[in-house]
């Protein structure tokens, strides 16, 4: 019970981080600015994990590569 209670929040949370990283892809294509409160909330998440995949990855053409991975 407890093992299920743990499984479903875990999923949650990756759910939303996967969800906002995508957010910021289609932000970045469309070109929305980050200075409002939706994009300040999209880069406070998703910027601790796409900073250090940015190393790794590299963006082609126009488009954030990692915030995809």
């Amino acid at each position: 019970m407890v093992f299920q209670m743990v499984s479903m929040v875990l999923d949650m949370v990756a759910g939303l981080i996967a969800g906002t990283c995508l957010l910021r892809f289609l932000m970045q294509w469309q070109r929305i600015s980050f200075h409002q409160p939706l994009g300040q909330f999209v880069f406070a998440v998703t910027d601790w994990l796409l900073l250090p995949l940015r190393r790794v990855i590299p963006a082609w053409s126009a488009w954030d590569l990692s915030s995809l991975v």
